[in-house]
């Protein structure tokens, strides 16, 4: 009879650990520095940094427009005299310059 309880005790402790080691290796696995979860938030991570970088690339592109534009060889007069009236507020003498509040329009 107690060989029968010694050997009942012993399977039960082999499969609690089994059990036990299952769990272990199945919640690193979810949930783990390299899980399933952080792949997920890694992803989508890459797919945010992704969009931003073809933003930034976009505007690159736009700038890099308009400093070719702006150079010497193929210089855009017109874009040169609004950039000038843009950024520093040129006009020529003859014209008059009407400034209205943007706050009453």
């Amino acid at each position: 009879m107690n060989l029968l309880k010694g050997r009942v005790l012993l399977n039960f402790l082999i499969g609690l650990m089994l059990v036990s080691s299952i769990y272990y290796l199945a919640s690193h696995v979810m949930r783990g520095e390299r899980g399933i979860m952080s792949l997920i938030e890694l992803s989508n991570q890459s797919k945010e940094l992704q969009k931003e970088l073809d933003l930034v690339r976009s505007e690159r592109i736009t700038i890099e427009n308009k400093v070719e534009a702006l150079r010497s060889d193929s210089l855009d007069l017109d874009l040169l005299d609004e950039q000038a009236r843009k950024i520093i507020g040129l006009s020529q003498p003859e014209e008059v310059v009407y400034l209205l509040d943007p706050k009453s329009l």
